[in-house]
C-alpha cells in the first residue's frame, strides 16, 4: 500500500472552507458526542422550543431541521462518537508550519488550495448507521493522501472496511472512537471503496444505503441497522487482492484545540477530523447572525 503522513485532531472540521464558517462546517461533517437538556421541558423539536430559543436573542437562530415527531432515540443514533472517546486521545504535536498567528488569512478554502484533489468536494452519507466517526475519518484520510502525494494518488478509502473491521474502534454502527480509527489506519491500513449506489469504486464499497435523514425524498427512511459484517476480501471485479489494496498512515497524532493551531494544521496538511459535545438545542440550529 501507499503511505502518507496523516493526522487526527480533537477539534476542527473535516474541511473548514472559511474560518468564520467553522461551526457550520463542523455541523455538517463530523461525529457528535452526547445529548443533554439545557432548556425548558418542551419537546426538543417542538415549535415552542424553537420559539423560546429565538426569544433569547442569542448569537444564532433556531429553526426546524427535523420533523416534530422524530424521536430522541433517532437523534441519539446520530451521535456516533462514544462518550469516553477522550480516553483515547492521540499524542499531540505542534503544527508543522512557520506562520505567525497574525499572518493567518481570514479565509482559507481547501478546495481552492488543492483543486486537483476530487475528494475535497465529496460529502458522504453514512445512512442509518452511527458511523460518523468512521465516515469523517476516511474522507479526511482520502483528502490527505491526495494532498501529501501532490495529487498523484487519488483514492477514496473504504468506510465499510473501517466501521466493520476495526475492533479497537468501538461498536461499529453503534458508535466509535475517532482517534482509534487513525491508529487503525496506521497499524493495519485501509482499502479503497465507493460510498454511493452509483459510485462504486475500489475494493470494498459502503453497503449502508443513503437515506432521507430529515427530509421527504426518493430515498428510504434512515432506519437503524446492524453493523456490516467484516469482509477482508475485495469484490471480484476489482482486480486486486485485499492486501494489495491497503493504504497506511506513517503517523497518527492530534493537535491542540486552539483554533490557530487547527488553522495552521489545515493549511499545511489538509482537512482534520473533530468530535465535540452538544446540548439538545443543537438539533434546532439553523443559522448564525452576522456580526
Amino acid at each position: 500500500g501507499t503511505a502518507a503522513s496523516l493526522s487526527s485532531v480533537t477539534v476542527g472540521a473535516r474541511e473548514i472552507r472559511h474560518y468564520n464558517m467553522m461551526k457550520i462546517a463542523i455541523l455538517m461533517l463530523v461525529g457528535l458526542v452526547g445529548l443533554s437538556t439545557a432548556l425548558p421541558k418542551d419537546h426538543f423539536l417542538s415549535e415552542a422550543r424553537i420559539n423560546h430559543i429565538n426569544s433569547l436573542n442569542t448569537t444564532w437562530k433556531a429553526g426546524r431541521n427535523f420533523g416534530p415527531h422524530v424521536t430522541q432515540k433517532y437523534i441519539r443514533g446520530l451521535l456516533g462518537v462514544l462518550p469516553d472517546a477522550h480516553k483515547f486521545r492521540l499524542p499531540e504535536v505542534a503544527p508543522h508550519i512557520a506562520l505567525a498567528d497574525d499572518a493567518i488569512p481570514e479565509t482559507f478554502d481547501a478546495r481552492e488550495a488543492w483543486p486537483e484533489c476530487r475528494t475535497l468536494k465529496e460529502v458522504r452519507d453514512q445512512g442509518g448507521c452511527g458511523s460518523c466517526w468512521a465516515v469523517a475519518a476516511v474522507t479526511t484520510m482520502s483528502d490527505r493522501i491526495c494532498i501529501a502525494s501532490q495529487g498523484k494518488v487519488q483514492v477514496s478509502l473504504s468506510a465499510e472496511d473501517l466501521v466493520s473491521c476495526c475492533r479497537i474502534c468501538g461498536m461499529g454502527c453503534n458508535g466509535g472512537y475517532p482517534a482509534m480509527a487513525w491508529q487503525y489506519f496506521k497499524n493495519w491500513g485501509l482499502v479503497t471503496g465507493g460510498y454511493l449506489p452509483d459510485k462504486k469504486e475500489g475494493c470494498l464499497d459502503y453497503s449502508v444505503e443513503p437515506c432521507e435523514h430529515h427530509t421527504a425524498g426518493p430515498r428510504g427512511t434512515c432506519d437503524e441497522g446492524p453493523t456490516p459484517k467484516c469482509t477482508k476480501k475485495c469484490k471480484a471485479e476489482y482486480g486486486k487482492s485485499f492486501k494489495q489494496d491497503l493504504y497506511h498512515a506513517k503517523s497518527a497524532y492530534s493537535v491542540s484545540s486552539d483554533p490557530k493551531a487547527i488553522q495552521k494544521e489545515i493549511m499545511t496538511n489538509g482537512p482534520v477530523e473533530v468530535a465535540f459535545s452538544v446540548y439538545d438545542d443543537f438539533v434546532d440550529y439553523k443559522s448564525a447572525y452576522s456580526v
